[in-house]
């Protein structure tokens, strides 16, 4: 089963607690940081090994929620994930989160790779598009990846736009080879 799938509830229960509660940017802060924690590899040794007593995690948590001043519900919020043998979901917990987030402000988040820095009129421009298309705010994240070559891939959530040019010279090579387009 993928992290993503097993992260869904935790994150689905972090999110209408949150907001209930009024608390989804403390909440998204909390999370974030404690994704970053967890992703230090030092601790996914951890928890993988299981190498700890439950007391002696439960000393580390302690002094770590004292420094951090987090509250009462996201300690127990933990304490459940470490009870569940769930703590090593936490990054996929925290992207799960964000996407309630914006679901519920009516927000997409659309991430665009190009051989090259779009300009902000070019941004704009296809934020524009994509909001007509999906009927929603649309928040952009680019990135650079010189092996497009040329053109973009956009990609929203499970939607996805490939017109770059290896793409193209992947699509052309798998026509003469007489391959089934991929």
């Amino acid at each position: 089963m993928g992290k993503l799938v097993l992260a869904h509830p935790y994150a689905k229960a972090a999110f209408l607690y949150a907001s209930e509660h009024q608390e989804l940017s403390a909440w998204g802060n909390f999370l974030s940081a404690w994704s970053a924690f967890i992703s230090e590899g030092q601790i996914q040794s951890y928890l993988r090994s299981r190498s700890f007593s439950a007391a002696g995690l439960e000393d580390l948590f302690k002094a770590i929620f004292v420094k951090l001043h987090i509250s009462a519900a996201q300690e127990n919020y933990l304490k459940v994930l470490e009870a569940a043998h769930r703590l090593a979901l936490l990054p996929e917990i925290a992207e799960g989160f964000q996407e309630f987030c914006r679901e519920a402000a009516h927000k997409i988040e659309a991430k665009v790779t190009s051989a090259r820095t779009l300009t902000t009129s070019q941004k704009t421009e296809l934020t524009r598009i994509l909001q007509i298309k999906f009927s929603r705010e649309v928040e952009l994240h680019c990135e650079e990846d010189a092996s497009c070559l040329a053109g973009l891939r956009v990609s929203v959530g499970d939607w996805i736009f490939d017109n770059t040019l290896q793409r193209r010279f992947d699509r052309l090579k798998n026509t003469l080879l007489g391959e089934s387009h991929v």
